[in-house]
Formats: structure tokens, sequence, C-alpha cells
């Protein structure tokens, strides 16, 4: 059945993402405790250029085109034929992303004052931005031909080493952390390149670790035919509205950033800090969820079974929701003790960054369930080889983005900047679901708000349980130190998800006994 399939291959994903997701947080507690707003500000900023040419070049629009072909080519053609599509996408990425990040370390500086308005204001801050970008650049090389690997490997139903090698990503970039940025000297101003070695030595780290499993599934490079091979014309066909698409949407993170570099310094860095709690549930379930359910709905589109590719995805987008809804809610409920136990030390805690990180954190947690919902809802188009549509909902979103950014900077500072995104990103959902069922027929949406009114009866157990255990575990223990920081976060989590669980079961929610079932039959 679809649905165990997906809960079976997304909890392997989901374990392995978690520890990667825990090694990023510890990540980011390291660098906002060492360096400054001012310099955090400048790292995250330069650091987003690379990540959004890595989702357009890389495990976003080239995944959406290549994995629909590529299972095409499983079920139709010989391996070789397999390999040989492989090493023409490899060679023909590798060649590409090695022109861009050269041309855009050429023009750094004219980039920066393109996406970043602000930060010309502050030289120092400027100049750090520039050469933080010429570090980071080469990173896009790395984690492009990361995404290729992983494309193959989720198509092979191998999801561990893909999940896994990102938690290595994280590790590297601690290591550097820990050990290069004291040795590096010159002050924080110069140390702060030493996490751009880290980031470049994390990316080469994450692709050797894919190529065992690889040569493991029986991939052998196969030097022919690139740009005259067949499928790339049906591949960079497939790639032009997914890029555009992802482009918009990354086009709206850069316009985010570009209206928190307008505002008090430290906006960067509390949008970012923000942001890295939300995609913990985001990364570690959701995520894993979507990485197994595409595959398996392109399968389905290739031989045509469309009413097995809505169940798979509708039970993916029921799953995500089941996950999605309760986590906003305890982001909502526990953000502030969450903030203080996981960053609030060091630097951070001098520029007393936890209130302006939970308001971001706040307004991004209304809309955590459309993230999770357009993420699985996207990836049903794109098993069916439509790139268009995502593309028009997305551009219409980030109009709604841009505008909301501008009108609610201007009472809500940051903040606003959140809030735009969640209100634009359930935009995107519901013309996505609408445009989607008129296309293939009924989704089975009935069953979804079905599922979503339980779900929404156990998230009001588990929320009210989880304040009330917030409030008396403060009142016992309370102070700054590790433990009874510690004990404000985990007791009132373990009661909120006992609460969820029991509620779930009481109103006999279908995701929890189908996910039940699953463990059930791992551990026989």
């Amino acid at each position: 059945m679809a649905a165990m399939r997906i809960a079976r291959s997304a909890s392997v994903v989901g374990l392995a993402t978690l520890v990667s997701r825990v090694l990023g947080l510890a990540r980011d507690m390291i660098i906002l405790s060492i360096f400054p707003p001012m310099l955090t500000d400048a790292f995250y900023a330069a650091f987003r250029l690379p990540s959004t040419l890595r989702y357009l070049m890389g495990e976003g629009a080239m995944s959406a085109a290549f994995i629909p072909v590529f299972s095409d080519y499983l079920r139709n053609k010989t391996r070789r034929e397999a390999w040989e599509l492989v090493s023409a996408v490899a060679i023909l990425l590798l060649a590409a992303t090695a022109l861009v990040a050269g041309a855009c370390m050429a023009f750094a500086p004219w980039i920066v004052r393109a996406v970043l308005w602000g930060f010309s204001s502050n030289p120092e801050k400027f100049r750090i931005t520039v050469g933080l970008v010429r570090w980071l650049f080469p990173y896009l090389v790395f984690v492009s031909l990361v995404a290729l690997c992983m494309g193959v490997l989720n198509s092979l139903k191998h999801f561990a080493m893909p999940s896994v090698s990102q938690a290595a990503f994280n590790a590297v970039v601690i290591a550097s952390a820990l050990f290069l940025v004291p040795r590096w000297g010159g002050g924080p101003e110069k140390q702060i390149y030493a996490l751009g070695l880290g980031v470049l030595l994390g990316g080469a780290v994450q692709l050797a670790m894919q190529l065992p499993a690889l040569r493991a599934k029986g991939f052998t490079l196969v030097i022919g035919r690139v740009a005259t091979h067949p499928e790339i014309r049906r591949i960079l066909r497939l790639m032009v509205p997914a890029t555009v698409g992802l482009a918009v949407y990354h086009v709206d993170l850069l316009v985010d950033n570009l209206v928190a570099s307008l505002l008090s310094q430290g906006s960067v860095t509390y949008l970012y800090a923000a942001t890295r709690l939300i995609q913990f549930p985001m990364g570690t379930f959701v995520i894993g969820i979507s990485t197994v359910a595409f595959p398996l709905m392109a399968g389905y589109a290739v031989t045509r079974e469309f009413e097995k590719l809505k169940e798979a995805m509708n039970y993916a987008l029921r799953l995500a929701f089941f996950i999605v809804i309760p986590a906003s809610a305890g982001l909502i409920v526990l953000g502030k003790p969450i903030i203080r136990l996981l960053y609030e030390r060091g630097e951070f805690l001098a520029a007393r960054s936890t209130g302006p990180t939970y308001l971001a954190l706040l307004y991004y947690s209304f809309g955590l369930y459309a993230v999770g919902g357009v993420s699985v809802v996207a990836r049903c188009y794109y098993s069916i080889e439509d790139m268009r549509t995502p593309v028009r909902v997305a551009g219409i979103a980030l109009l709604v983005n841009t505008a909301l950014d501008f009108i609610l900077m201007r009472p809500l500072g940051h903040g606003g900047i959140a809030l735009a995104t969640s209100i634009s990103t359930s935009l995107n959902l519901f013309l996505l679901l609408w445009l989607l069922r008129r296309k293939i027929g009924g989704l089975g949406l009935r069953r979804v708000g079905r599922s979503l009114l339980k779900i929404a009866a156990a998230t009001a157990s588990m929320s009210a349980v989880a304040w009330g255990a917030h409030r008396a575990v403060a009142a016992v223990a309370a102070g700054n130190r590790l433990g009874p920081r510690s004990a404000q976060v985990f007791i009132p989590l373990l009661a909120g998800v006992a609460a969820y669980a029991l509620t779930a079961l009481a109103v006999r929610s279908p995701e929890l006994g189908e996910l039940w079932q699953e463990f059930r039959g791992r551990r026989e």
C-alpha cells in the first residue's frame, strides 16, 4: 500500500534528518554565541545567496525535472542507459555550477549591493559580506552534485545515506567553528571567514559520502553524450519552469532579506534564527515525507495510475498536517523557553535577541502548515510533469508577499516580514490544491478535512497541557542555568506530546493508527 511505503521510508529519512537538524541547531547555537549580530547578519545573508542557487540548480529544480525522467528510464530502459543519463546530467551540472559560481565570485560587490540595500550604509558590514560571498560560492558546485546523487539514490529507494550526509555537513561546520575559528587570528571580523572554509569542507565531505552508496547500486560513469543526449532537452524543458517557480520562491526570501536589511541591526539574524527553528519539524518530518512520496508519485504517473497517485499525495498531505500543525502550536506555546535554551548565551544574550527572535518565530509558525502542504502538493505537479502551474501560483504568492513585506514592516518590524511569508504561503497552498483538483479530479480533500478536525482537537489539548506544564515547571525551576532552562522545555514538551497522542487516540485519528501499524511492523 502506498501509505505504508511512504510511512516506512519517511521514518528512515526522518530519523536521519533528525540527527542532521539537531546538529544544525547546535551549529547555529555556537555561531550565534561566538559572533555579534553584525557579523552573523553578514554570514547568514551571504550564505543565503549560494543556498538560493543551490535550490535552483540542484536539489530543487534539477531534482524536480530529473527524478520523473530517471524514474521513466528505470522502468523502461536498461540500467546502463540510466547510468548514461546520470553521467550526462552530472557533467553538465558540474560545468554550469562552476561557471555560475565563478561569475558570482567575480561580481560579488554588485550582487550584494543589489540584493542587500541596507548593508551599503555600513561599509564594514558590506565589505565582510562581499568577502563571505566569495568564500561561500564554490559550495554551490559541491551541493548541486550532492542533490543529483540524492535524486538518483531516492529514485532507487535508498534514502538513508543522503539524509545522513546532511548531518556530516553540519558536523564539519561545527568543527570549523570550534577549532578553526579560535586559531584563525585577527579578531571576529577575520575569524568569520573560517566558517566559510567550514562550509566548503562540509560540502566536499557530503559529496564524498554519496559515492559509496552510488557504487553499491551499480553506478558507473559513462563518458559519452552530454549536450547531445536525447533526454537532456527533456530535462531542461521541465527544469526551466521549475527553476522559474523556485526562483520566485527564493526571490521571495531574498526580498525578505532585502527588507530586513533596511531595518535595525540584527533583523536578518532574528529571521534566520527563527527559520532554523521552523525548519526543524519541516526538515525532520515533512521533507522526509515529500522526499519519499515524490518518486512514488512519479512512478504512478509513468504507469498512468492516477488514483494511486492521488492516494499517495492525499496520505502524504494528511501525514504532513498531522506532524506540522501540533509542531507549529508547540513553537508558539514554548517558543521563548526554546530560544532561551538553544540560543541565549554569549553575543546573542548580550544583544538581548530572545524577544525579537520569538516575534519572528511566532509569525512564521502561523504558516508552517502551508509550507508543509506546498512541499507535498508541488511534488504532485512535478510527478505529472506540470511545472508551469506551480510557477504561476508562486508568482502570485511572490507579489502578495512583497506587497505585505512593505506594508507590515512598519507596524511589526521584522515580525511583519515573517507574517507576510505565512500569509503568502497559505495563499500558495490553497491555489495549488484548487487548480490540481480541476486538473486531475477529486483529491479526497473531505478525508483531509476530517483528519484536520481531529488534528485540531488533539492540538488544542496538547497546547493547553504544554502551557500549563510550562507554568508549573517555571514556578518551581526558575533561573537561567541549563538545568532549569531544560526542564522548562522538555517537561512541557513531553507532556504536550503525550496529550496529543492520547487525544488523537481518543478521536481515532487514522494517521496515528497508520504510524503505529508501521512501528509494530518494524518491531516484528
